[in-house]
This record gives C-alpha cells, sequence and structure tokens, in this order.
C-alpha cells in the first residue's frame, strides 16, 4: 500500500550542549500512476523541537526500469527539496511507462543525508477507482465547512461497489482539517468524521487510499474543500465618521465579481437587496471583489 508513516529525530551536540528534532514525515499516493498523465501526492511533513542548522530534505523519484514519473509535468524535476513544516498536494507525473508487472519507480526520502525506499510505483493505467461522497455513499460530499462544522464522508471504491479492501484517510494540513476520533482507527475506515478548525489554510483538503482486498493496485481520491468568503458592500465616503449602517450607501442587487491574484475572474453574482454577497473558492487565496464604479475590495 502506498502510504509511508516515518517519525525520525534528528540530534545536534556538543561536548557543551545536545538539540533535538523530531521530523514526522507522511506520504500518501496510488501504486500506479498514468502514462503521460498525473496523479496526486499528499505530503505531510512536520518538526518539532529545536531548530537544527543544515538539515535537509529532498523527495527523490528514481527508475530501476523503463518507468519514469517526475514531479509536476513530463519536463518536472526528478526531486523535491523541502525546508520546514510542509503540507501539501504535488503532481506526480508518468513520463515513460513501466513495461514490466514489477513497479520499477521508487519514492525516496532523503533526510539529513540518510536515503529511505518508501514506496514503489509503476507507471501504467490506474485499474480502478475510488470516490470521496457524503455519508450515504450517493450524495455529494460537502463543499465547504465553516470552522467548527462537521461533516462526515465516505470512500466508494469501483464506481459504487460494495468492494472490501483497506481505507487510508489523510487530512493533509490537519491543522485546518482534523479527522475525529482515535488516532489509530479513525483514518482507517470507509466512513470517516472531520472537523474544520479556524486556520483558512491552503490545503484544506481530504484524501483517501483504497487498497482492494483481493489484491490490485491501490487508488487514491482527493476532495478539496472550499472557503467561504462573505460580506457586505458599504460605501463610507461620505460619512466616515459614522459606524451606523444607515449612514452608509449599500449596493443592493448590483452585479460583481472576484478576482485572483493573477486578475483571473474566478468567481461572479449579484449583490443581495442588502448589498450582502457569499462565494466558495480555494482556500487562502488573494481576492479582490470588484462592484463597477468603485475600487476593488481585497478579501
Amino acid at each position: 500500500m502506498p502510504y509511508s508513516e516515518r517519525k525520525v529525530e534528528l540530534t545536534r551536540g556538543t561536548l557543551c550542549w545536545t538539540k533535538h528534532q523530531n521530523v514526522e514525515l507522511r506520504l500518501m499516493c496510488p501504486d500506479r500512476i498514468p502514462p503521460n498523465g498525473s496523479a496526486p501526492l499528499a505530503v505531510q511533513i512536520t518538526r518539532k523541537g529545536k531548530t537544527l542548522e543544515g538539515v535537509g530534505m529532498i523527495l527523490r523519484l528514481t527508475s530501476s526500469g523503463s518507468g519514469q514519473v517526475r514531479f509536476d509535468s513530463a519536463g518536472g524535476p526528478a526531486d523535491k527539496a523541502l525546508t520546514g513544516n510542509v503540507f501539501t498536494l504535488f503532481e506526480l507525473f508518468g513520463r515513460a511507462a513501466t513495461s514490466s508487472a514489477v513497479p520499477d519507480v521508487t519514492l525516496e526520502v532523503e533526510l539529513d543525508g540518510e536515503t529511505y525506499k518508501d514506496i514503489k510505483l509503476a507507471v501504467a493505467a490506474p485499474a480502478g477507482q475510488v470516490e470521496i461522497k457524503a455519508e450515504n455513499g450517493t450524495g455529494a460530499p460537502a463543499a465547504s465547512l465553516n470552522a467548527g462544522a462537521t461533516a462526515r464522508f465516505k470512500a466508494v471504491p469501483g464506481g459504487g461497489a460494495a468492494l472490501p479492501g483497506q481505507f487510508q484517510w489523510m487530512s493533509v494540513e490537519p491543522a485546518a482539517l482534523a479527522i475525529q476520533g482515535p488516532a489509530a482507527t479513525a483514518a482507517k475506515g470507509e466512513v470517516v468524521e472531520v472537523s474544520a478548525r479556524t486556520p483558512v489554510a491552503a490545503h484544506r483538503t481530504l484524501a483517501v487510499l483504497f487498497k482492494p482486498g483481493g489484491g490490485g493496485p491501490a487508488v487514491m481520491a482527493v476532495h478539496r474543500l472550499k472557503a467561504e468568503y462573505k460580506g457586505r458592500v458599504e460605501d463610507r465616503s461620505v460619512a466616515p465618521e459614522y459606524k451606523e449602517t444607515a449612514t452608509a450607501h449599500v449596493f443592493p442587487a448590483v452585479p460583481f465579481k472576484i478576482v485572483n491574484a493573477a486578475g483571473t475572474e474566478v468567481h461572479a453574482g449579484t449583490l443581495d437587496a442588502a448589498g450582502r454577497f457569499q462565494a466558495l473558492l480555494p482556500p487562502a487565496g488573494s481576492y479582490e471583489l470588484q462592484v463597477p464604479g468603485f475600487q476593488g475590495l481585497k478579501l
């Protein structure tokens, strides 16, 4: 099963002092990376303890056969240098197919000069699928969760068929989206309960890996929850010293749009009768709400 969980204690010291840093590393991805296509790699790296100088970490893709995998794209790198705490999704791209039935690509972790050969991969077409659904197994999963809210999700393998096997769930950034229940068991069933926490982090993202009980490669699904942005558009330039709503000019039923940092429109709508707006967007982005004739508002 292409899931790796590793804890490493690093030490630096002299005759006068000793510093320790604990590194917790979790990696999760499917067994197969499609040729000329991509698959997700979920990465969690948490460093605890004293900051140690000169500690590097590299994720490296090596091949012992014809299969070739790169990060990001066909022309992407074979390694990623990482520093600090990391909570993210990388894309693994299948550049050349594996010619045999034996996985021939290894995802290695190099940490402070020590190499761990953690996950074996093949570049081949996926043999199945898994989806993240609502708890009933058929409905769409929750699109967003406000801080403090909870929701239950179900992993549905094989296009809805009841298939036995192993499940492994992972919140890419647990500080923003936490899996509920005992740590040893909560992430290993087909249904999981999660709660949203205060930080609107870059990855309020849930992932699940499914390994069929009868054998065969593991498949993975990712569900990215969006953040809810809402507010009211008012113009207080005429009487800025007054805070009462009645002194501000509101914009009833006025069209608006939201653009990202590149200026690309990501949402459009119409303010309601009280000038309010609401939008679901990828979390932790840089956005600007624009109303015709007025300067944009940073969200």
